[in-house]
């Protein structure tokens, strides 16, 4: 995932090529769009809009600065690591 600036605001943009199948893969991105606007919760990210192309498909997501959760759970972008209680509550919260 990449992240690009467009005005003021900054996005993060998934590239979906169409490397084996195309119709396959722009079924992929077709579901996860669908579920992304089946759950409004806080833990999970939005997307802002996609564009289909004729090599491969983009979706636009909102970006978050601080990485994702995947990140900070296994330390990709290593800040202070976390103590399992916090991991806990983490995980309490993402299942809520």
């Amino acid at each position: 995932m990449q992240s690009f600036k467009l005005g003021q605001q900054v996005f993060a943009v998934k590239k979906f090529e169409f490397t084996w199948n195309r119709e396959k893969q722009q079924r992929m991105m077709r579901k996860e769009i669908e579920e992304l606007e089946m759950f409004k919760h806080r833990n999970v990210i939005r997307w802002e809009g996609y564009w289909f192309g004729e090599d491969y498909d983009l979706v636009l997501y909102k970006f978050m600065g601080n990485g994702s959760l995947y990140d900070i759970l296994h330390e990709k972008n290593p800040p202070p690591p976390l103590m399992w209680n916090v991991r806990f509550k983490i995980a309490v919260q993402i299942a809520e």
